[in-house]
């Protein structure tokens, strides 16, 4: 689900992510991090390896088959369409004036005409009304957007936890939870505290000077920009939360967890054509759909080993990273220049997921990315 979805935004504009003096400061920084990694690396370790051995967290992959995948898209896709068509019908309300801010009402049939709700004319006036209009509208219940866009994308994160359990016998490490299960919370928290200051100030010099070149667009300034003009404080926390917590935690999801691990299992088991369309499907699952023989051929195999440190030199540990991020990269095109220097974010936190089967650490550093750019913008 785009920004724009729930906050439709006028033109971009050309602005640099970061002003200069910030940036350097940042450098400085990082040149610190990455010097205290070189010199304290038994310690950096900790932060990645289990408490009691050298292994590493992530011991499983996301070990499913395409057409898994191809569902879970069609689930985001059902929850984009639905969230347009309440989002359309909510707005339509707002500018015909028959919800007041900050209180709700239920989505409606287009034939209830006699009620005075909001009717198919009404939602035809939202696609013609000028965009500042429709802004200030959505602005109005910027909350109640922004919490239908979690509530749905709960949903469907429910529906596809459950299906990966019934049809793979996947856990909560299969999804990246593993290591705050163990117990890793707080060195969770530090890990991403020093892989933003190792990842995130690099990119943004790429990105900094790269913008001499290219011009830097992203609906979110101008949202911001407007909202922070307006007075808009309760939409403009709504967006900060969008853009700072809630979008970190999906693309993380889908890009690392699913993309990435889904090309993890194709690497190391790219011959077996079953387990590559359907994935390792549990006897109960293949005997509930038809598909025992199915079952069976996909476990043919034994099941994906542990990555190790000994593998970093081989393709096969960076081929799904390269994926992933290749795959991230253009999902930001239209940025300007922006693909480019978050295609070599994306590798890091590839790597740092590769390694340690955290979730949450790609997060709390995409996380604070997202919200050192908001802070600039707020107080710019």
């Amino acid at each position: 689900m785009a920004l724009s979805d729930v906050f439709p935004a006028p033109l971009l504009r050309k602005l640099s992510p970061l002003s200069s003096p910030l940036l350097i400061v940042l450098l400085l920084l990082s040149a610190v991090a990455w010097g205290w990694t070189y010199f304290a690396w038994s310690r950096v370790q900790r932060l990645w390896f289990g408490a009691a051995s050298k292994k590493y967290l992530k011991e499983s992959t996301f070990d499913v088959g395409i057409l898994f995948l191809l569902f879970c898209a069609n689930l985001m896709a059902v929850a984009a369409l639905a969230h347009r068509s309440i989002s359309e019908r909510w707005v339509a309300a707002v500018l015909a004036g028959q919800v007041d801010e900050g209180k709700a009402i239920a989505p409606v049939a287009e034939e209830q005409v006699e009620s005075g709700e909001p009717t198919s004319a009404d939602l035809d006036r939202v696609r013609q009304e000028p965009v500042d209009s429709v802004a200030r509208a959505a602005a109005q219940s910027s909350w109640v957007l922004v919490g239908l866009t979690v509530l749905l994308g709960s949903v469907v994160a429910a529906v596809a936890f459950v299906s990966g359990r019934w049809l793979y016998g996947m856990t909560w490490h299969h999804w990246g939870c593993g290591p705050l299960l163990e117990g890793k919370s707080v060195a969770t928290i530090l890990g991403a505290i020093l892989g933003f200051f190792l990842l995130v100030p690099l990119v943004l010099a790429i990105h900094q000077g790269l913008s001499w070149w290219f011009v830097y667009q992203h609906e979110t300034m101008d949202v911001v920009g407007g909202l922070k003009a307006e007075g808009r404080w309760s939409a403009l926390a709504a967006t900060c939360f969008y853009v700072a917590v809630w979008t970190p935690l999906i693309e993380e999801l889908i890009f690392r967890v699913m993309i990435q691990g889904f090309a993890e299992q194709c690497v190391q088991h790219g011959r077996n054509f079953h387990r590559w369309v359907v994935g390792p499907l549990t006897p109960a699952a293949g005997k509930s759909l038809g598909l025992e023989q199915v079952a069976t051929w996909s476990q043919a195999e034994s099941p994906a080993k542990s990555v190790g440190r000994g593998s970093f030199g081989s393709w096969t540990f960076w081929a799904p990273i390269v994926i992933s991020s290749l795959l991230f990269a253009l999902a930001h095109s239209g940025q300007g220049a922006a693909p480019i220097p978050l295609y070599l974010l994306a590798i890091g936190l590839g790597f740092l997921y590769k390694t340690t089967g955290n979730l949450f650490l790609c997060v709390l550093i995409h996380s604070l990315l997202n919200g050192l750019t908001l802070v600039q913008l707020v107080l710019s």
